[in-house]
């Protein structure tokens, strides 16, 4: 009798152990799954590469320009980077109205600076930072994030921020910088703000006020391509790469467009240098009917022969020094007026 009582214990207890041992098995592989799962989603939020452009990695996205992967002053895609003034081109420990570069005390406004478009001037702090044609982007090329690719507020390394992905299947990611006003950074990890290169021209249109430049703005569930911030709080900002596209803006103040009889003025500066050589191209708001180029290593005081096509107007600076940096500036008219733009820096090739 206890020979079968044991017997029959035995074999029970070897039975309960089996089913307990196949149950934890299944519950490895559903922890697995779950856990492979978890990395296949985590792969499909990874920014893209596509490539480098003096230095600084790329992502092509399939739209009109190419978008560098980092803000500038950050080397990793949810780095911060520096931040900026409208118009400044270095960082600072304070962004107050006091210190603003552009800030006029005695009419208590903000100045308009290269008609309120700074993309590829020296104003720029893309251009300036980085050169290599390297600009900051317009509301237009911010606006082809909004509507040509897909966001997700994500968690990248510990950061959050928005990840944009493109028809073609690459991503770029944006961090959550917030903005530093004074010397606090507000909405850290909550808020995005990324200058635009064009100041805020329903403002100076209706308000007659020069104080707030467009930004591209990302939260939770939130984009805007044309938010407006105070010229002086400090914004971080992302480069583009590319020919520039013709804005969305719209006013009389600068490269938003103009209406028909505007005296003409430049909007967009480019360039191609040999060692000996550098040809210029001036993009203006309107047809100029007549231009003026001149070129210096210090300032622009000597004349070269210029052409106009349409818009744009050129010229070619030859017997230069390698390796140096010269400055070029371009006086526009037809008979509506005329304007000087600010000198563009190019350099020649070493």
């Amino acid at each position: 009798m206890k020979k079968s009582f044991w017997k029959v214990f035995c074999i029970i207890a070897i039975i309960m152990m089996s089913i307990d041992f196949i149950s934890c098995s299944k519950d490895d592989e559903t922890t697995k799954k779950k856990y492979s799962d978890e990395i296949n989603d985590k792969s499909d939020d990874e920014p893209s590469v596509s490539g480098s452009i003096g230095g600084h990695n790329y992502v092509d996205l399939g739209l009109s320009v190419k978008w560098a992967t980092c803000n500038i002053g950050a080397s990793t895609p949810e780095g911060y980077g520096s931040y900026f003034a409208w118009g400044e081109t270095s960082d600072k420990n304070y962004y107050g109205i006091e210190n603003y570069s552009y800030y006029d005390s005695q009419k208590y406004r903000c100045t308009s600076i290269n008609n309120g478009e700074i993309s590829m001037t020296h104003y720029d702090a893309a251009y300036v930072n980085w050169n290599s044609s390297w600009r900051m982007p317009n509301i237009s090329e911010l606006k082809e994030l909004e509507e040509k690719c897909k966001a997700k507020w994500i968690t990248y390394n510990g950061v959050n921020g928005q990840l944009f992905t493109a028809p073609n299947g690459n991503s770029i990611f944006f961090p959550a910088t917030g903005l530093k006003i004074d010397e606090i950074i507000i909405d850290k990890g909550k808020n995005g703000y990324y200058w635009s290169s064009e100041i805020d021209h329903w403002v100076v249109n209706n308000k007659n006020d020069y104080n707030y430049a467009y930004c591209l703005g990302i939260a939770d569930n939130y984009i805007n391509t044309k938010d407006s911030e105070k010229r002086w709080y400090g914004l971080t900002i992302r480069a583009v790469y590319g020919t520039k596209n013709s804005s969305t803006g719209s006013g009389t103040s600068g490269g938003g467009g103009s209406s028909v009889g505007d005296a003409p003025y430049v909007t967009s500066f480019d360039f191609t240098a040999t060692k000996t050589s550098i040809t210029v191209k001036f993009m203006c708001n309107e047809r100029p009917t007549s231009a003026t180029v001149k070129y210096g290593t210090s300032s622009a005081t000597s004349t070269i022969s210029s052409n106009i096509s349409g818009k744009q107007v050129s010229a070619t600076a030859t017997g230069l020094k390698a390796g140096t940096k010269y400055y070029f500036k371009c006086t526009v008219k037809n008979d509506n007026g005329s304007s000087t733009s600010d000198p563009y820096p190019a350099m020649t090739n070493y």
